[in-house]
């Protein structure tokens, strides 16, 4: 059983209830944990007054035990009404304005078969290929980010896990295999799909999680789907709860790997479905069965590897890990930041509307059916990607932030976070007729542009009442066409 709370301490080993002052469990022998304690949740080691982040024996990330006093709210997770309780104690947290949850509509979302708990549409892929997308609805949105984090608070990934974790990124991913001779990279095939609710119940139901087996085969169908397409039942690619499932699914997994990288003095990382070894020998010849041992851990842990990515890097060429290059530092491509200085140049050369247009004929060529984004948006993004991989304080990064301040006269860090909410100048008394249909404008931050607020705002503001429910309706909205000042050109568009 899941303890929220706990009044007593437990055994890191056998996890039965101790009485207070003893040391040493009595029933199997272990070294008790006290609060502050650090524990490896993968081989139970114990650590006092010990300042690092991994275990020394296996690799795992450690978690801190700590013991809270009881309360007269204490939750365990043992059956049905227990999970109930708890999620509700922490819907709050979450969304303080929802309403908490019944029993009856728990079990309605963890029935596989109500097709109403997700949207399911589909992405294009490369290779005329499609991505099944299922986005629940935001009932259950809330129910699965309650369970996440029920989940989160005794999820400890192993130090070569950095997909799914929280304060790490593909950064961190690549900086595992800095400096290596010799990178060998391989996909899983379709990862989400390929976790059922047969591979997620026996994990919930084992330490250090302890779920009831009811209660794990609730959380498990609640955040699967079914693909009809391919008659198969699988984790969804758009649930909060999914990346930590298959984070724990993959435990055993990543432990088979990171032993046969060992064994091989050899570096080990996963990042979701990408798998990374590394080394200074070339351990992939055809000779050596180092391939062949990887195949047998994938496919014994009811994965299946996609062949058709699978790549190694030697010496003389540049290796790509996620993304991210690691031949001696982590770093972005020379082409990355080739393509930045030449927008900025186009920009600052010939203004913003020649750079545009060069940008849009390039973006068309490379993003197929995608619409342009504004090129300082684009710009943006970019140069706080260099910022993330190089450092803050990397000179290229410094150069390239400066000059778009420059160039776009806003404050980098406001520009930032323009996303949140427009902050633009409204005018409701001079509508604008656009494609037949009434607009009323807003001056943006950009020089010479026009924000066209929805039409559905028209009613409201036609209605009568005062202005200024409609300006703040506007603003939160975020509902908006941008064009630039003949009203001619599309920059930017919520609206799909």
């Amino acid at each position: 059983m899941l303890n929220i709370y706990r009044s007593m301490p437990n055994c890191s080993n056998c996890y039965k209830t101790l009485d207070e002052g003893l040391n040493f469990c009595p029933y199997c022998g272990a070294r008790v944990s006290h609060s502050g304690d650090k524990l490896c949740p993968s081989c139970n080691q114990i650590f006092n007054e010990y300042d690092g982040s991994f275990c020394g024996r296996c690799g795992s990330r450690l978690i801190v035990y700590e013991r809270e006093q009881s309360t007269n709210g204490q939750h365990v997770i043992n059956s049905v009404d227990d999970l109930i309780a708890t999620i509700n104690s922490f819907i709050p947290k979450i969304d303080s304005k929802a309403d908490s949850i019944s029993k009856e509509e728990l079990l309605s979302f963890g029935n596989i078969n109500n097709d109403r708990r997700y949207e399911i549409f589909y992405i294009p892929k490369k290779r005329r290929k499609y991505r099944m997308i299922s986005s629940p609805t935001p009932r259950l949105k809330l129910i699965l980010r309650c369970l996440n984090e029920i989940i989160y608070q005794h999820f400890a990934p192993a130090g070569y896990v950095t997909g799914f974790v929280r304060n790490l990124s593909i950064v961190d991913n690549g900086r595992i295999h800095v400096g290596q001779r010799y990178v060998y990279t391989i996909d899983l095939a379709n990862f989400f799909e390929s976790v059922t609710p047969d591979m997620i119940i026996p994990y919930l139901c084992k330490a250090p999680y302890n779920l009831n087996p009811e209660v794990a085969d609730i959380v498990a169908k609640i955040s699967c789907v079914k693909n009809r397409r391919k008659n198969s039942i699988g984790l969804s690619q758009g649930s909060p709860l999914s990346p930590v499932l298959s984070n724990i699914v993959c435990a055993d997994l990543d432990k088979k790997l990171n032993g046969l990288a060992s064994l091989y003095r050899a570096k080990y990382s996963r990042y979701a479905d990408d798998i990374t070894f590394s080394s200074s020998n070339n351990l992939y010849l055809q000779v050596n069965d180092f391939e062949k041992r990887i195949i047998e851990a994938v496919e014994s842990s009811n994965f299946k590897i996609n062949y058709n990515k699978i790549h190694l890097c030697g010496p003389q060429s540049r290796h790509y890990v996620t993304g991210i290059v690691t031949n001696s530092k982590v770093n972005v491509p020379r082409e990355y930041i080739s393509n930045i200085r030449n927008l900025l140049y186009i920009w600052s050369r010939y203004g913003v509307k020649e750079a545009y247009k060069r940008f849009d004929v390039w973006y068309k060529k490379y993003r197929k059916g995608k619409p342009t984004p504004f090129i300082g948006d684009f710009l943006r993004g970019k140069i706080e990607y260099l910022g993330a991989v190089r450092g803050k304080n990397d000179p290229i990064y410094k150069k390239f932030k400066n000059c778009l301040e420059s160039l776009s006269q806003i404050n980098f860090k406001t520009f930032y976070e323009r996303p949140k909410r427009m902050k633009v100048s409204f005018n409701l008394s001079e509508p604008l007729v656009k494609y037949g249909r009434t607009y009323y404008t807003a001056e943006t931050r950009y020089r010479g542009e026009l924000v066209l607020i929805s039409p559905k705002l028209n009613a409201y503001i036609e209605s009568g009442v005062d202005y200024s429910p409609a300006r703040v309706l506007a603003t939160n909205c975020v509902v908006y066409k941008i064009f630039d000042k003949d009203g001619v050109k599309l920059l930017m568009t919520t609206e799909n």
